[in-house]
C-alpha cells in the first residue's frame, strides 16, 4: 500500500513540476495568454422571433425582412392564412463588438421600433474563462397612429410608447447545440381598456439551436408569460429551420404569433397551436460590411 501512495505522490508532484516548467518556458519565450471567444452560437441575431446571443459584428449592417402569413385555422375564406400578412422591415448595425442598434417598421400594425443590444459578458476560454454570454436588450415600440383600444391621451406621443427590458443568458455547448434563457419585463405607458392600471408584464423565454448540417440548423423558442397577461392571449411558441447561403440567412418557421416585436409576440399572441392557430413565416437577413474592423479569437 505504501508503494502505491509513494507512486501517486511522485506522479502528482512530477506532473505539477512539468506543468510549472512548461509555463515558465512559455513565459521565457514571450508568449502571451490567449482568450478564445465563442462564435456563432446562433447564425442570426434572432432565434426566430426572440433575440439570440449574437450581435452583428462591428461595422456590419444587417438588412432584415420578417414576414408572417395568417393563421391556418382561418379556413378556405382566408386561404388557410395565405390571404393575410404582417411584415417588419429593419436595419441593424454593429457599432462595436459589444454594441448593436436597430430600427424597424411594422405593418399592418403601424408600429415603429428601435433597440440597443449590449453584450455584457462573452463566453470564452483560455486566459479568461467565462461559461456564458450575457446580453442586455432594451427596446422601444411606438404605435404610429392613435388606436381606440387604449385609454387616456393616446394622441400624446409618450402615451403610445412601450418599453422592453430583457436579459439574454446563454451558452454554446458545442458546434451543434446552443441554448439561452430570456427573462423579460415589458412596460406600456398606457394600458389597454381590458387591463385597467395593468401596465407591466413579465415573462421568461427559452431558445435553442441544433446545427445538423454545414448550412442547416433547427431553431426553437417559447415564452411563458408570468404576470400581466392580456386576456385571450397565449404563450408564444415557434420552431423553424435556418438555411445559410453566404451573406444571406433564411429562416423558415411555424409559430402561433403574428407579431414581430417583443410587446406583440410575448404579450399579445392571439392564437393557440392546438386550435389550429399556426402561422407560417420567414425571416431574411442580408449583411453588408460597411467598415472593415479586425476580429480575433473565436471557437
Amino acid at each position: 500500500m505504501k508503494y502505491i501512495i509513494l507512486l501517486t505522490l511522485f506522479s502528482v508532484f512530477g506532473c505539477q513540476a512539468y506543468s510549472q516548467g512548461d509555463l515558465l518556458s512559455q513565459l521565457d519565450s514571450g508568449q502571451k495568454p490567449v482568450t478564445n471567444y465563442a462564435y456563432a452560437a446562433f447564425k442570426s441575431t434572432r432565434v426566430i422571433n426572440a433575440e439570440s446571443l449574437e450581435n452583428d459584428a462591428a461595422g456590419v449592417l444587417d438588412f432584415r425582412i420578417s414576414h408572417r402569413f395568417g393563421a391556418l385555422n382561418s379556413g378556405p375564406d382566408g386561404l388557410w392564412g395565405l390571404d393575410a400578412a404582417s411584415l417588419r422591415i429593419g436595419l441593424e448595425y454593429g457599432i462595436t463588438r459589444w454594441l448593436e442598434v436597430g430600427l424597424g417598421i411594422n405593418a399592418p400594425q403601424n408600429l415603429a421600433d428601435g433597440f440597443a443590444k449590449v453584450k455584457i459578458l462573452r463566453q470564452s476560454r483560455g486566459a479568461i474563462n467565462m461559461p456564458v454570454t450575457v446580453i442586455y436588450f432594451g427596446g422601444i415600440t411606438s404605435a404610429l397612429p392613435p388606436q381606440q383600444a387604449y385609454t387616456g391621451e393616446y394622441n400624446n406621443y409618450t402615451n403610445r410608447l412601450t418599453y422592453t427590458n430583457q436579459i439574454i443568458i446563454g451558452r454554446k455547448f458545442s458546434e451543434a447545440f446552443s441554448f439561452e434563457v430570456l427573462p423579460t419585463f415589458i412596460h406600456r405607458n398606457v394600458a389597454a381598456d381590458t387591463l385597467p392600471n395593468q401596465n407591466d408584464e413579465t415573462a421568461v423565454g427559452v431558445g435553442g439551436r441544433w446545427k445538423f448540417a454545414k448550412s442547416l440548423a433547427l431553431n426553437g423558442e417559447y415564452f411563458f408569460v408570468t404576470s400581466g397577461r392580456v386576456p385571450n392571449t397565449y404563450n408564444s411558441a415557434s420552431i423553424g429551420l435556418d438555411i445559410e447561403t453566404g451573406g444571406h440567412v433564411f429562416q423558415l418557421f411555424v409559430t402561433n404569433s403574428p407579431g414581430t416585436v417583443e410587446p406583440e409576440f410575448i404579450g399579445q399572441t392571439p392564437n393557440r397551436w392546438r386550435d389550429g392557430g399556426i402561422i407560417f413565416g420567414f425571416n431574411i437577413s442580408r449583411v453588408f460590411t460597411i467598415v472593415n474592423k479586425d476580429y480575433t479569437g473565436k471557437y
